[in-house]
Parts: C-alpha cells; structure tokens; sequence
C-alpha cells in the first residue's frame, strides 16, 4: 500500500485503520476527502484561522469521518490497513 493509492480511494469513499497516538487501532468505517460527497455544512470555507494552521506534512492525510460527522486526520505511515 502506497499513500498515493490511499489517496486516489479517498476521492470516492474508504474504510481503513490506522493506528492512533496512543497505540490502539482506529477503524475509520466511511472517509472521504472528495468536497461533493461531505455534507455541505461540514465543507471548508476557505477561511483558516492562521494561529491554527499546521506545517505542512507530507506525511499527514486529512479526511472527513461519517462515523464522527467531522474532519480527521492521521499520519500514513500509521495507517494499517485499506479495508475495503
């Protein structure tokens, strides 16, 4: 598995896992990164408060969980398993 094809399935919808900070494992059942399919009132503005911006990681994927109804985000080199 490469981050690029992790990527390419978040484009439509993906359930993966990735293992968290803390050591235990996370399922994200449903994630996507592709606007159209996020409800409207959870889409980026386009607006960012500057004092939470964070650097810029290439290593960091950021997606939008329907099991939590929010934004998510996890480093690749975490992520376990593509599930479906």
């Amino acid at each position: 598995m490469n981050k690029e094809s992790l990527l390419e399935r978040l484009e439509s919808t993906v359930s993966f896992s990735f293992t968290k900070k803390d050591g235990t494992l996370r399922v994200v059942e449903l994630a996507t990164q592709n606007l159209a399919l996020i409800p409207e009132s959870d889409r980026p503005s386009g607006e960012r408060d500057q004092t939470k911006k964070k650097e810029n990681n290439p290593n960091l994927i950021s997606f939008y969980d329907y099991g939590v109804k929010a934004w998510r985000s996890c480093q690749f080199d975490q992520v376990v398993e593509i599930l479906d």
